[in-house]
């Protein structure tokens, strides 16, 4: 899973990718969105570099944050993100393609949680049957070794 450094390094080379000025860091990140989601910025309307750096700069931070696990992310964290996108799409940046991989985080969540209730129950209910097992084993043990004693014969002693 990729992960996107947040903060430049002050001896990042500046490279144009579609018209957005971006650290030779982030070049690879920024071409893969260009060359799988073509129209991301088809419709992007502001023309001030600053402008652009920081928009981009918030889109791949929800990209980052989005390659964290879902567990990592709370629901504040993520309605941010449902927010942040609304705003970059307001900009022009055409975001199906995140919003989808945003509700895909909202559902991976809902179940790892779900799992993990699950995996606590079970876990619960396992105890609770080793306990009733042990018990069981154990008048087992007390049944049987009540048994031998009825089988053994008597000896001298026990009969005069």
């Amino acid at each position: 899973m990729m992960h996107l450094k947040s903060i430049y390094d002050s001896d990042d080379e500046i490279v144009d990718v579609n018209g957005f000025q971006v650290p030779s860091s982030q070049v690879k990140w920024m071409r893969r969105i260009f060359e799988r989601h073509t129209n991301t910025a088809s419709d992007f309307r502001p023309k001030k570099q600053q402008l652009k750096k920081a928009y981009i700069d918030v889109l791949l931070d929800i990209i980052g944050m989005l390659c964290r696990s879902p567990l990592e992310l709370n629901d504040e964290e993520l309605d941010e993100v449902d927010n942040t996108i609304f705003d970059l799409e307001d900009v022009g940046f055409k975001l199906d393609w995140l919003k989808m991989k945003l509700w895909n985080v909202y559902v991976k969540k809902k179940q790892a949680q779900e799992s993990s209730a699950r995996i606590r129950e079970l876990q619960e209910e396992v105890q609770k049957q080793k306990l009733v097992l042990s018990y069981f084993e154990n008048e087992l043990k007390n049944e049987k070794d009540m048994t031998m004693a009825t089988r053994a014969p008597l000896d001298f002693n026990d009969v005069v």
